[in-house]
């Protein structure tokens, strides 16, 4: 198996609560976070963030995710708003106790879902801890802001989405909807091997590694299986060649003169 990325969202896409891993805040009054099944981007539900007259937010209560001094971490997600978010009034924060600057990413209109990802290097000098944060800065008590999906990773840009409960590659490491999330690629013999629909390249085998289904790698399999089933029978065939040659030289080794002339 081979890791591809982990998830440090405990409860990403909001299917079961907004509280577990996740705390509410605002500056004000009159702001909420709330289940929400009318919108939705993956599963079956998200979490909306009603305005309040300030600052209204979600962030990590958990662990978030330790990035050494050098690396760098990525977060991901899908949000929708209710009005016109000009203004930078929703948001996908990146946050860390150091930062040299404001990290984040922005909806830029109103009535779609809209995929947004940031990412930042650690240059402390240290280890840094970074957590997630959805802002609803319409500051008038009525717009929502819909965050789903959300994504926190060690990575230098988003890879493909990923949370247990969307099975395949993908897998919680503790309670569903309340813990880390892996995807692995379950094989490495795909690299360069020949299948029954064509070679696969690196340039294929990465496509693979964010995209991967388990049908995808039954198919696979299947074609490696016939790829070496091809490949002995070719085997077997030239090695019954080689040894028919041989009799064949032998025999024509021991004939006499005139045997040789009359088999010519």
């Amino acid at each position: 198996m081979t890791l591809l990325t982990t998830n440090n969202c405990l409860n990403p896409s909001f299917e079961v609560n907004v509280t577990d891993d996740w705390g509410f805040y605002q500056g004000g009054a009159g702001g909420s976070a709330n289940l929400d099944a009318t919108q939705y981007k993956v599963g079956a539900k998200s979490c909306r963030i009603r305005a309040g007259n300030a600052l209204a937010m979600i962030g990590l209560s958990g662990a978030g995710v330790s990035v050494p001094n050098g690396a760098t971490v990525t977060v991901s997600g899908w949000m929708r708003c209710s009005a016109d978010p000009t203004g930078n009034k929703a948001m996908l924060y990146l946050y860390s106790t150091w930062q040299t600057a404001a990290v984040y990413a922005t909806v830029a209109s109103n009535g779609a879902w809209e995929y947004r990802t940031v990412s930042k290097t650690n240059t402390s000098g240290g280890a840094v801890t970074f957590r997630v944060e959805g802002y609803n800065y319409f500051n008038d008590s009525a717009a929502d802001v819909w965050f789903d999906a959300c994504q926190l990773e060690l990575a230098a840009a988003a890879t493909t989405y990923t949370d247990g409960s969307l099975g395949g590659q993908c897998a919680w490491t503790g309670t569903a909807h309340n813990s880390t999330s892996t995807r692995t690629l379950a094989t490495q013999a795909l690299a360069g091997a020949q299948t029954n629909t064509g070679t696969v390249t690196k340039k294929t085998l990465k496509t693979l590694a964010g995209t991967m289904t388990n049908t995808g790698i039954v198919a696979a399999v299947k074609g490696l299986g016939l790829l070496l089933i091809a490949r002995l029978r070719d085997y077997f065939l030239r090695a019954e060649q080689a040894d028919h040659d041989l009799t064949a030289e032998f025999r024509d080794y021991t004939l006499t003169a005139p045997q040789r002339e009359k088999h010519a």
